[in-house]
């Protein structure tokens, strides 16, 4: 459950940086690859959480 959570952290991280690279309407697209790499990052960590066993 704690990755899930990571991963819930990560996918709004990732939000937020995405919507600060529209404010500034992607002058510089180091805020949209940042966004792109905690997303992903974010997908991972939430299909490993429900993959990996519980331990009890």
């Amino acid at each position: 459950m704690a990755l899930y959570g990571v991963a819930f952290v990560m996918l709004l991280a990732a939000g937020l940086l995405l919507g600060l690279a529209a404010r500034d309407f992607l002058r510089e697209t180091g805020l949209l690859w940042a966004s792109i790499a905690i997303s992903t990052s974010a997908v991972v960590l939430a299909i490993l959480s429900l993959v990996l066993p519980r331990r009890p």
